[in-house]
């Protein structure tokens, strides 16, 4: 890949040029690099945050139940996480088609979308229905991994701070979130990987439409190279998301060993 991005078509299909860092340079001269780039940045946001916060709240609540229904409850949670990624967009699809799909016919009747209009393919529900979607497909792993963390704390440590008087907030903020940091860090590095490289859903609910104002990096990378036939600068943009990758997981281990090593 690496190699690729230096390249060029030669005089034949089995030819290959060195072009050194051309290629590079047409992708940072293109707006679609930075449109998609900074889709991808706001998608990964706002799903990282959406995931943390629904794992966390569902594994704060799991962790208060006892039984079969607390074994019930955790299978049907995991449900979206086993669902292959075609799967979902589609059934999710179906779910924001205006007016057929339920959540498509809810945004109508309460006026959040006019006649005429499809969650889809108008802004911003056409981005708003796909990061929804990925959310509900991928916090199930967020919820299992702060569930774990959870009953790893020990319960002494809860009653000592409720006997000398913390509240459910000083104790969430003094003791739960410091004592789970690894497995913050851990579900961060985890997410960034998948969310940034994910192509799956955006792909089938909006293809990057209205007018690649959805349009992700991933979906950037296929275009050049399935549609454009731009095989090289499709390397290279596939060389400079791995940059930007190898990046964030060498911070986020980083921060990882000093908290955990400290």
């Amino acid at each position: 890949m690496a190699v690729l991005s230096l390249m060029e078509s030669g005089s034949s299909i089995y030819e290959n040029k060195y072009v050194g860092i051309e290629n590079y340079i047409a992708v940072f001269n293109s707006p679609y690099f930075y449109n998609a780039l900074l889709n991808t940045f706001i998608w990964t946001v706002g799903n990282l945050v959406l995931t943390a916060i629904l794992g966390l709240v569902g594994a704060l609540a799991a962790n208060e139940l006892e039984g079969k229904l607390k074994r019930i409850l955790m299978v049907l949670i995991m449900i979206p996480w086993f669902m292959p990624w075609g799967a979902t967009a589609m059934i999710w699809k179906h779910l924001w088609t205006t007016p057929y799909g339920i959540f498509g016919w809810l945004a109508f009747i309460s006026g959040l979308i006019k006649e005429g209009q499809a969650i889809l393919t108008s802004l911003p529900s056409a981005f708003l229905a796909p990061m929804i979607t990925e959310t509900w497909k991928i916090y199930p792993l967020g919820l299992l991994m702060f569930y774990a963390g959870l009953r790893q704390i020990p319960k002494e440590i809860y009653e000592s701070a409720q006997i000398d008087g913390g509240g459910v907030f000083l104790i969430f903020r003094y003791i739960t979130i410091p004592l789970l940091k690894p497995i913050i860090i851990t579900f961060i590095l985890l997410n960034l990987m998948w969310i940034m490289g994910s192509f799956a859903i955006m792909f089938i609910l909006t293809g990057g439409a209205p007018a690649y104002a959805t349009e992700l990096y991933s979906l950037l990378i296929y275009r050049k190279v399935f549609l454009e036939i731009k095989y090289y600068e499709g390397a290279a943009l596939s060389m400079i998301l791995f940059v930007i990758l190898f990046t964030i997981g060498v911070l986020t281990i980083y921060f990882y060993k000093k908290e955990v090593f400290r």
